[in-house]
C-alpha cells in the first residue's frame, strides 16, 4: 500500500512523468492477522511433505499478493519426508514477547536419508520456505528477522568443524538441471573445543563428479553470529558474471546498527551457462544441517530452533516482466533496492550520467557521477524520495522509499 500511495503523491504533485508501472513492494507479513500455517498440505490435499500459509497480514495477503504475484513462484515450505515428530515448521508465539507470533523452524531429530557418492547411507534434515517456479528472476531484495535459539551455542563446545548449517539458499539453476548453481548463506565453525559461531557464504557449481564446488566462498570473521536476540537480514540478488553478479547480505541489530556479511561482485549464475534464465527458485528461510549435528545438539539438551518474523520481499519488476518500456527511460537507468535503508545500487548503461536523491521540493540530499554506481543514503530521514538520472539532455525520475 504504501508504494501505491507514494506513486500517486508523486504523480499528483508532478514529480514523476511516468505512473504506469508495477510496484516494486510486493509483500510483508509478520505471521499476525490470519496467517494460518496448514501442515501437510499442497493444493489443499494432504502431503506429508509440505506445509503452506494463507490468510491476510498487514493488509497483504499471502495467496493473493505473493503466490500470485506475476514475478514470483509460489510460496510452500518443504520438509522432504517431512514429519512433525522430526521436523516441524509452525506460526507460535515469539521467544522474546509471548504476544508477537512468529514462524518457527524447529528440528528435533534427522529425517532425510541420502547416499554419497562412496556408497554410504548418512541422514540430515531440513525445513524451508520455498519460493519456486519464478518466471526469470534476475534481481530481487528481501529483508526478514531472524532469532537464533541460544541452545545452539552450545556447537561451539564441540571440536567438530562445522561447514554444513545453511539459513538462505537460491538456486540458478536447480541440481537437477543443466548448469546447476547455487548461492549459499550459512553458520561455520572451526574445529577445536570454544570456536565461534560465524556467517559464511559460497557460490557452487556441481563438478564432473557431481560434487559441489565453490567458484567463490567468504567467512566473515569479523563478527559472531548472534544468539538469543533478535536481527534483521537484508538479502540482495542480481544475476550476473564475475563482473555484474551481486550478491550482498547486512545484518541490522534491533538498535539499526548495520554489519555486512556479505558483499560478493561475482557469479550469482553458472560460469558456463550462456543463457542464464534467473533464480526459478530460492529459500529466504532455512534450516539445512547434517544428522551428525543434529543428533549431537539434541543429546547435549540443547533445541535446535530457529524463530523468523516480518518478511518483506521486493523485486525489480522492470526487469523481470520486461516493462522498462513503460518506464519512459527506455531501460537506460534503474536502481535496487526499494525500499532502500543505507544504499542504493545504480544500473545503467551510460558512460557519463549523474544520479541524485531529491526531496519533496525537489532540493537534491545525495550524489554520485559516473563511474561511481553506489549512493550513500545513510542518514537520510525515513521517507519519499526522488531517484533523479541526468545523461547528456535527458533526464529521468522514479520514486523510492528510504527507511
Amino acid at each position: 500500500m504504501i508504494v501505491k500511495n507514494l506513486l500517486l503523491f508523486l504523480c499528483v504533485f508532478g514529480l514523476i512523468t511516468v505512473c504506469a508501472q508495477s510496484p516494486d513492494y510486493i509483500f510483508r507479513s509478520g505471521f499476525e492477522g490470519g496467517s494460518m500455517l496448514y501442515q501437510y498440505q499442497l493444493n489443499g490435499q494432504p502431503n506429508p511433505d509440505y506445509a503452506d500459509i494463507e490468510g491476510e497480514d498487514n493488509g497483504y495477503d499471502w495467496v493473493r499478493d505473493l503466490d500470485e504475484y506475476p514475478g514470483l513462484g509460489t510460496f510452500r515450505i518443504f520438509y522432504e519426508h517431512g514429519d512433525t515428530s522430526r521436523s516441524k515448521a509452525e506460526i507460535v508465539a515469539g521467544p522474546v514477547d509471548p504476544s508477537n507470533h512468529v514462524l518457527s523452524f524447529d528440528l528435533k531429530a534427522p529425517h532425510i536419508a541420502y547416499t554419497k557418492n562412496n556408497g554410504d547411507t548418512l541422514y540430515k534434515g531440513r525445513i524451508q520456505a520455498a519460493i519456486n517456479g519464478s518466471p526469470d528472476l534476475k534481481a530481487f531484495y528481501f529483508r526478514v528477522r531472524l532469532y537464533i535459539h541460544p541452545d545452539i551455542g552450545m556447537l561451539r563446545q564441540s571440536n567438530k568443524k562445522i561447514t554444513w548449517f545453511t539459513i538462505q539458499e537460491y538456486w540458478n539453476n536447480e541440481s537437477n538441471k543443466d548448469f546447476p548453481f547455487r548461492v549459499t548463506l550459512n553458520i561455520r565453525k572451526d574445529s577445536g573445543v570454544g570456536s565461534r559461531l560465524f556467517f559464511g557464504a559460497h557460490g557452487q557449481i556441481k563438478n564432473a563428479n557431481k560434487e559441489w564446488e565453490s567458484v567463490w566462498e567468504l567467512l566473515d570473521r569479523s563478527m559472531e553470529v548472534p544468539l538469543g536476540e533478535w536481527f534483521t537480514l537484508e538479502t540482495h540478488f542480481l544475476e550476473g558474471d564475475a563482473d555484474q553478479g551481486r550478491f550482498k547480505v547486512i545484518l541490522i541489530d534491533e538498535d539499526l546498527n548495520e554489519h555486512i556479511i556479505a558483499d560478493v561482485h561475482d557469479y550469482t549464475r553458472h560460469p558456463d551457462d550462456s543463457l542464464p534464465d534467473g533464480v526459478t527458485s530460492f529459500n529466504p528461510m532455512k534450516l539445512y544441517t547434517s544428522g551428525e549435528l543434529i543428533n549431537g545438539l539434541r543429546q547435549a539438551g540443547g533445541k535446535l530452533i530457529l524463530y523468523w518474523d516480518d518478511f518483506e520481499i521486493w523485486t525489480d519488476s522492470l526487469q523481470i516482466n520486461g516493462l522498462r518500456s513503460e518506464t519512459g527511460n527506455n531501460g537506460l537507468f534503474d536502481f535496487y533496492p526499494n525500499p532502500a535503508h543505507s544504499e542504493i545500487q545504480v544500473l545503467t548503461g551510460e558512460k557519463e550520467y549523474r544520479v541524485e536523491v531529491v526531496d519533496a521540493r525537489g532540493i537534491p540530499l545525495r550524489s554520485l557521477a559516473a563511474p561511481s554506481s553506489v549512493l550513500d543514503i545513510r542518514g537520510l530521514p525515513p521517507a519519499w524520495y526522488l531517484i533523479r538520472f541526468r545523461s547528456g539532455q535527458r533526464e529521468f525520475s522514479r520514486p523510492v522509499i528510504i527507511n
